[in-house]
């Protein structure tokens, strides 16, 4: 099974997502978010899903 994760950073514009097949990492992840641990993310590689949360409306 493949785990679908994202985080939010503040604004949509910082908005990631990472894939992984390990749900002890994803745990581990989620309790060093839960602490304020500042390196919590780095087990993951995250791409950049801000598109998906930009306004196409031009108006």
């Amino acid at each position: 099974m493949r785990e679908d994760n994202t985080y939010r950073d503040g604004a949509p514009t910082e908005h990631y997502q990472t894939r992984t097949v390990s749900r002890e990492k994803v745990v581990a992840a989620v309790l060093g978010w839960v602490k304020g641990e500042p390196d919590w993310k780095v087990a993951f590689k995250w791409n950049s899903i801000a598109a998906c949360f930009e306004d196409n409306d031009s108006g």
